[in-house]
């Protein structure tokens, strides 16, 4: 159905509701209710007009009829107006419920995606062999400590054990006459012969360890290196020992105060080693940390023994993701765009977490990350799976707001994120 002048079409496919289709209504409605004054100005001019009744009555009669028509019309008219904005409602909430519910299932979908990267890269040899060698250099470590605690003078074993304190993986230097590895050496070696033979064993066993680790952990770093440069949305990629100390990163430019870290206290960490389904992965919230301080969605994977999935964890793989350049496509699809390819203005879409704070938005002056979304109740009490729309204003607007809280994706149950 159209407008007589053509400037809209009205279809219950189209469904937007405007100011058109109420001026539209508004004009037909107003058309019938002027046929009962016209009508009853018909009746005055019929009995005018008239000499006897028998000339009265027909046009009377015609007249009435016209009146009941017009007055069924009306009726009909306002009948047929109510079933479609209700249809088109309907079809709007279905709609766009749809579009909220796969936008949320296609971020799902990503995050189980990206979890099957994060695991099969953490069964690699660089990176079970770095957290390896490294237990395999503290165990000579301390082999050596109970070594020189039995052959060194009382006197001398204190700073020999401040030296094996200072020796790390990541401060190990070949040659480097400084080094606490160096020192410890050197203080070795100024001992009597007999003592020397005591202790020489475990510590050409540390030293050969040590050298294995730093090797080890420097061609982690390297690979990691490899696989961040193949995804720009990366933003590093770190190998974590089960104390919580990272021992490789994949960013060169932060390298420096990464290395040596203790995450143990971040969620990602405790998470992935304290999960009793044994999948063996975890995905954080978006969340600032001590590797990456812009807020990150955090992959986590438990690295095995042998890259044996049957063996018991020895570490973790951790992988900082911008996710506000991948959500951004997500979130943007679906938007009607102006011929320019512009979303038009007052189309928004955002993705918030439990707690009901966007973690990324299609417009983020509008909706900032890390804000309380300004949702009605009913959105931020919804149940996994379920969809909603109502009707609120937002940023001054009149809007319709859909929302669909995830439902998880396979064997992935999702963050509770709408």
């Amino acid at each position: 159905m159209q407008s007589r002048n053509n400037a809209a079409s009205f279809s219950i496919y189209n469904a937007a509701v405007n100011i058109t289709h109420r001026d539209f209504y508004e004009e037909i409605l107003s058309r019938l209710a002027s046929v009962s004054p016209i009508c009853n100005q018909g009746r005055s001019t019929a009995v005018e007009i008239s000499e006897d009744r028998q000339e009265e009555e027909p046009i009377i009669d015609l007249i009435t009829r016209v009146e009941d028509f017009a007055a069924e019309l009306l009726t009909l008219t306002k009948n047929l107006f109510a079933q479609y904005y209700e249809a088109k409602d309907t079809f709007f909430r279905a709609m766009y419920g749809t579009v909220a519910r796969n936008k949320i299932s296609l971020i799902d979908r990503n995050l189980l995606e990206r979890t099957c990267d994060v695991r099969w890269w953490a069964m690699e040899h660089a990176f079970w062999f770095s957290l390896s060698s490294e237990n395999t250099f503290y165990l000579c470590l301390n082999r050596l400590m109970e070594a020189m605690e039995q052959a060194l003078p009382k006197e001398i074993f204190p700073t020999a054990k401040e030296w094996c304190a200072k020796i790390t993986v990541q401060n190990y230097v070949t040659g480097d006459e400084r080094s606490p590895m160096a020192r410890l050496g050197q203080l070795i070696a100024s001992q009597s012969t007999e003592v020397r033979a005591s202790i020489e064993e475990d510590y050409l066993s540390l030293e050969r360890a040590l050298k294995t680790a730093a090797e080890a952990e420097e061609y982690a770093c390297s690979r990691l290196q490899d696989i961040r440069s193949s995804y720009s949305l990366y933003r590093d990629l770190v190998v974590v020992d089960l104390e919580g100390k990272i021992i490789a990163n994949s960013n060169q430019e932060t390298r420096s105060a990464v290395l040596g870290l203790n995450v143990s206290d971040e969620n990602w960490f405790k998470g992935v080693l304290s999960d009793n389904s044994n999948r063996g992965y975890f995905v954080d919230d978006v969340l600032p940390s001590k590797v990456e301080k812009q807020p990150s969605l955090v992959y986590a994977a438990v690295i095995r023994e042998n890259g044996n999935l049957q063996s018991d964890p020895i570490g973790v793989m951790g992988v900082f993701f911008d996710f506000q350049g991948e959500s951004s496509i997500i979130l943007n699809d679906y938007l009607p765009r102006d011929p320019d390819g512009m979303i038009l203005e007052g189309w928004k879409t955002f993705l918030t977490n439990r707690a009901h704070k966007i973690l990324a938005a299609s417009d983020e002056v509008s909706s900032p990350i890390g804000s309380l979304a300004q949702v009605p109740r009913a959105h931020r009490t919804l149940k996994p799976g379920e969809a909603i729309m109502s009707y609120a204003v937002y940023d001054g607007i009149d809007s319709a707001v859909c929302s669909a809280l995830t439902e998880g994706y396979l064997e992935y149950k999702g963050l509770g994120w709408t």
